[in-house]
């Protein structure tokens, strides 16, 4: 009687999908949220990089006066 209870019980939560949604949502938060860290780092790196070819840039034109 348990087998049939337990296959019951699993053919139940197969079909019922309530809280599915909100599982959904939070995985697609949380790769979009990954992604824009990730995003964000590479970007932050690009722009550190660029401002200091500006300073070196500077730097040279100031001790060439």
């Amino acid at each position: 009687m348990k087998l049939k209870d337990a296959r019951l019980t699993l053919a139940r939560l197969y079909r019922e999908d309530e809280g599915q949604d909100l599982i959904e949502y939070v995985l697609i938060f949380t790769v979009v949220g990954l992604g824009a860290i990730t995003g964000v780092h590479g970007v932050a790196a690009q722009v550190s990089g660029f401002f200091n070819i500006i300073k070196q840039a500077v730097a040279s034109d100031i001790g060439a006066l």
